[in-house]
C-alpha cells in the first residue's frame, strides 16, 4: 500500500513537525548577545521581540500542519509554505539566527518541490463555519485581557479605562510592553498567560480551517439504490443489509460496492465489500486512493476472514476484534444437557401464557408497529440509538419490506417485547441477522431469551439456513486457549477495563447460552499511529462515546443489581 506520494507526505509532514518544535526551541533558548548587538543597532528594540513571539506561533501552527500534511492536505500546504519562509526572515530578525532561517529555507525547498502530492480538499463547511467563529475567538484574549486586569486593578493601582486595557492587551498579546505597569506576582504571570491564549487562540483558528471533511451522504438516486440492493441480495456477509444505512455513503468500484463513513477524518468502513470477493482486493484499493485524495485515514471494521485478506494483501494491518454468534439451523436443536438452562427458561415464559408470532416488516399492522415502537422508545430512554456495522437504524421502514419480526404478547395480548433481524439474501435462501432487541422493562426479563429461541424453531422449521444474533466483541481474549500474545494480552486487558460500561462480558454469556457458532471479525488499519483515531472514530460512529450514556447505563446496572 505503502506508494511514492503517502512516502512524500509522511517525510514532509514530519519535517514540518521538527521544523516546529526548532521554531519553539530557537525563541524560547537565550540569544547570542553578539548577534543581539548587532540586530539592536539596526532596527528598533521592538522588532526583536515581536519576531520572538512570532517564530513561537508559527513553531505551534507548524507542529499542528505537520499533521495535516501527513493527509496530504492542500491548504495545509500552502499555509505551511508561507510560515516557512516568513520564519526565515523572522529567524534573522530576532537574532541574526542563520542556522534556523537556512533550515527552514531548505524545507520551503521541499515543500515546493513536493507539491504536486499535497491536493486533499479540505471542508467547504468548515470555512463557513469559520467565518462565524473567527470574530469570537479572536475576542478570547481581549475578554481575558479584561476581565483579569478589572479584577486585579488593585495590581495596576486602579482600572486604567477601557482603551488604556485594549491596547496593553494588544501589546502583550505580540510580546511588547504596553502602557500599564503591574506590582506583585500578577506581573509576572498576566503577561506570559496572555500571549498563551493567543497563542491557543490562532491554534483553534488553524484548526477549523483545516480540520478533516465530513462526508454527507446524500440521498441515493434510485438507480444507485436499485444497484445497491442487488448487490446486498447477493451478499452471503450477515452484516451485509446494514450497508443501507442512511448515514453511510457509498463507493461503487465496478462490480463491487463499499459502505463506509467519515468519522474524524477516518474513512470507516462496515464489513466486507459487496460483490464479488474476487474483486474485493481491487475495489478497496481504489476506495484506499479516493481517501487518500481527501486526506483520510482508512480502517474497516468487522470485516470476515476473507475481507481481512484482502486487506492485508494492500499492506493493511488487521486485529481480531470478536465473534459473531452465527446459529446453524441444520444442526441446531434445544436437546441436550447444554440447552437445559435455555428449555427451562422457555418453558417458564411459556407457562406464564406468552406466545410469539412473526411478521414481514410491510404485514406489521398500523396499532402494532405504534406499540412496538413505543416499547423501543421505552426501552433506550435518553440513549441515542447506537450502532454502525451491525444495525440498520430504523424501523419498520417501507423500504426495508422484508425484515422480519418477531413479537410476543403477553396472556392479555399485548405486545410486550419484539426482535427486529435484517435480510441475508433473498428468496428460498434467505437467513437473517438481528437488528433490534427491545423488550417492554415491567415484563418479564426472560423474554428476549424466549423469543430467541421461538425464532431459531420458526426458522428451523421454515428451512432458513442461518440466523445470525449479538457480536461478542474480544471473546477469544476474554476467553483465551493456550498462552497469550502481547497484544493480546493488551486486548484482555482492555476487555475487562469496558467491561462495565459495554457488558462485554455479560453479551458473551448471553450469545453463549443459545449454542451458535462463533465466526471472527476483524478491523484493518493502515498503520499503529492511526490506531488512536481509528478507535476513536469507530466509538463515535456506534454512539459508543457517549458520557452521559455511559452513566445512565451504569445507574440502571445499579439500580437493577
Amino acid at each position: 500500500m505503502s506508494n511514492r506520494p503517502t512516502l512524500v507526505r509522511k517525510l514532509v509532514g514530519s519535517l514540518v513537525g521538527l521544523a516546529g518544535l526548532m521554531d519553539i526551541a530557537s525563541a524560547l533558548l537565550p540569544p547570542i548577545a553578539s548577534r543581539v548587538n548587532r540586530v539592536d543597532r539596526l532596527v528598533p528594540l521592538a522588532v526583536p521581540h515581536v519576531a520572538n513571539v512570532a517564530v513561537v506561533v508559527s513553531g505551534v501552527l507548524l507542529l499542528f500542519l505537520g499533521a495535516q500534511l501527513v493527509r496530504g492536505k492542500r491548504r495545509a500546504w500552502q499555509l505551511a509554505v508561507v510560515l516557512v519562509l516568513t520564519s526565515v526572515v523572522l529567524h534573522v530578525v530576532k537574532g541574526l539566527d542563520f542556522e534556523e532561517a537556512s533550515v527552514a529555507a531548505l524545507l520551503a525547498a521541499v515543500l515546493l518541490l513536493g507539491r504536486r502530492n499535497f491536493r486533499a480538499a479540505s471542508d467547504a463547511p468548515s470555512f463557513r463555519r469559520l467565518v462565524r467563529v473567527v470574530p469570537l475567538v479572536a475576542a478570547l484574549p481581549f475578554v481575558y485581557g479584561l476581565v483579569s486586569l478589572y479584577l486585579r486593578r488593585g495590581s495596576v493601582g486602579g482600572w486604567p479605562g477601557i482603551v488604556p486595557a485594549m491596547s496593553e492587551i494588544a501589546n502583550r498579546l505580540v510580546g511588547l510592553s504596553g502602557p500599564l505597569h503591574y506590582s506583585g506576582r500578577f506581573g509576572t504571570w498576566f503577561p506570559l498567560s496572555l500571549t498563551a491564549v493567543g497563542i491557543l487562540a490562532g491554534a483553534w483558528i488553524v484548526f477549523l480551517a483545516f480540520r478533516s471533511v465530513v462526508v454527507r451522504p446524500p440521498k441515493r438516486s434510485e438507480e444507485s439504490e436499485q444497484l445497491l440492493r442487488e448487490l446486498v441480495a447477493r451478499s452471503p456477509d450477515s452484516l451485509g443489509y446494514f450497508q443501507l444505512r442512511d448515514d453511510k455513503a457509498l463507493f461503487v468500484a465496478g462490480e463491487c460496492a463499499i459502505g463506509y463513513a467519515v468519522v474524524g477524518g477516518v474513512a470507516l468502513v462496515a464489513s466486507d465489500p459487496l460483490g464479488p470477493a474476487e474483486r474485493w482486493t481491487s475495489a478497496i484499493a481504489q476506495f484506499v486512493a479516493y481517501a487518500h485524495e481527501h486526506g483520510w485515514r482508512v480502517a474497516a471494521l468487522a470485516t470476515t476472514d476473507p475481507g481481512a485478506r484482502a486487506w492485508e494483501a494492500l499492506g493493511f494491518r488487521t486485529l481480531y476484534l470478536g465473534d459473531e454468534a452465527v446459529i446453524d439451523t441444520a444442526t441446531w436443536t434445544i436437546d441436550g444437557p447444554k440447552m437445559r438452562k435455555v428449555r427451562q427458561m422457555a418453558a417458564q415464559v411459556d407457562r406464564l401464557g406468552y406466545t410469539a408470532e412473526w411478521y414481514r416488516s410491510k404485514d406489521v399492522p398500523p396499532d402494532l408497529q405504534r406499540a412496538l415502537l413505543h416499547i423501543s422508545e421505552g426501552w433506550r430512554g435518553d440513549d441515542a440509538e447506537a450502532g454502525f456495522t451491525m444495525s440498520l437504524g430504523r424501523l419498520f421502514d417501507p423500504r426495508d419490506p422484508e425484515c422480519l419480526v418477531a413479537v410476543a404478547r403477553d396472556a392479555d395480548g399485548f405486545a410486550r417485547a419484539f426482535l427486529h433481524f435484517a435480510p441475508v439474501g433473498q428468496g428460498p435462501h434467505t437467513s437473517y441477522s438481528l437488528d433490534v432487541m427491545r423488550r417492554d422493562r415491567d415484563a418479564f426479563q426472560g423474554l428476549n431469551d424466549f423469543l430467541i429461541v421461538r425464532t431459531i424453531q420458526h426458522c428451523c422449521a421454515e428451512g432458513v439456513p442461518f440466523v445470525s444474533l449479538n457480536f461478542a466483541f474480544l471473546r477469544g481474549i476474554i476467553r483465551p486457549q493456550g498462552r497469550q500474545r502481547p497484544m493480546e494480552r493488551f486486548q484482555r486487558w482492555l476487555a475487562n477495563w469496558l467491561g462495565p460500561w459495554f457488558q462485554i462480558e455479560s453479551l458473551y454469556r448471553f450469545n453463549s447460552k443459545f449454542g451458535p457458532t462463533w465466526v471472527p471479525r476483524y478491523a484493518a488499519y493502515e498503520s499503529p499511529m492511526s490506531m488512536p483515531a481509528v478507535l476513536l472514530a469507530a466509538l463515535r460512529a456506534e454512539k459508543l462515546l457517549d458520557l452521559g450514556m455511559m452513566r445512565r447505563r451504569s445507574a440502571r446496572r445499579r439500580a437493577a443489581a
